[in-house]
């Protein structure tokens, strides 16, 4: 399935003209959505880790499930003395963390809303970040490739697609990068789940990464201690400093140098 013009745009979803609302008018706020073709690719580890790393951030889960970021996020040492604005406004519910505020959807019977709510999750999360001077939005996108996911990622200054190395290549993730050109989104890629036998220049995935100059910012190894991190409602990068926290920092710096870049911040 290709992406046709106007196909992520149908009046059952969020309208282009609501798109165009999400062109920032913030310059200094740095939104970066993380995004992969289906679920269990590792997007809620990264922001999770991203937000360790920036000290401070808004999060913002498209997701409808309670997903592992909102496990890892919601949690609160017993000695952090943490700010109460947990609250719960229409179909938005909002979470302080000790990372900044966590956004995410309340329960909804359908999906058919899911759209305009992620609309304002975004419009919400930007509320937050301009009231408590946070220069970062960190978004978990929807794990599909349809009109949500245009939500999600219209106006960002980033799009980290995540990619499963260990999986059978997958159009799904070729669809996101179609997406990402068709509204002018700079695009950047990680493999996640790498083995030590991995070379990404000899497969299809590393062939179609140079075909298209898509920049790889990084590789992520395959390492249970994510697991052991989540299941300890703690992100990577809290619960070791192992080579595998090296290589998600490095990621984060990479993508931070990308943000620095005037073709970007612009």
């Amino acid at each position: 399935r290709s992406v046709s013009r106007g196909c992520y745009f149908s009046q059952k979803g969020v309208s282009k003209m609501h798109l165009l609302k999400l062109q920032k008018q913030n310059q200094h706020l740095k939104e970066v959505a993380v995004v992969s073709g289906e679920r269990g690719e590792g997007r809620s580890s990264l922001v999770a880790s991203f937000a360790t790393l920036a000290k401070k951030a808004v999060m913002v889960d498209c997701d409808l499930e309670k997903s592992a970021l909102r496990a890892i996020m919601e949690f609160a040492k017993c000695n952090d003395a943490l700010p109460t604005r947990d609250t719960s406004c229409g179909k938005i519910s909002i979470k302080e963390t000790r990372y900044g505020p966590l956004i995410y959807p309340k329960p909804l019977r359908t999906k058919a809303a899911l759209c305009h709510v992620i609309f304002n999750l975004r419009r919400k999360a930007r509320e937050l970040a301009r009231e408590d001077d946070i220069d970062f939005v960190l978004i978990k996108c929807p794990a599909s490739v349809d009109k949500c996911v245009a939500t999600a990622i219209a106006g960002v200054n980033l799009v980290l697609m995540v990619v499963d190395h260990s999986k059978v290549y997958e159009q799904r993730w070729v669809e996101v990068f179609k997406l990402t050109r068709y509204l002018n989104i700079p695009a950047v890629i990680c493999l996640n789940k790498c083995s030590n036998t991995d070379r990404p220049s000899s497969d299809v995935m590393g062939k179609y990464i140079f075909t298209q100059e898509l920049e790889l910012v990084g590789r992520i190894r395959f390492d249970q201690m994510v697991a052991r991190a989540t299941s300890l409602n703690s992100s990577v990068i809290e619960y070791t400093g192992a080579a595998i926290s090296q290589e998600i920092k490095k990621v984060w710096e990479n993508i931070n140098i990308i943000l620095n870049t005037p073709s970007v911040s612009g």
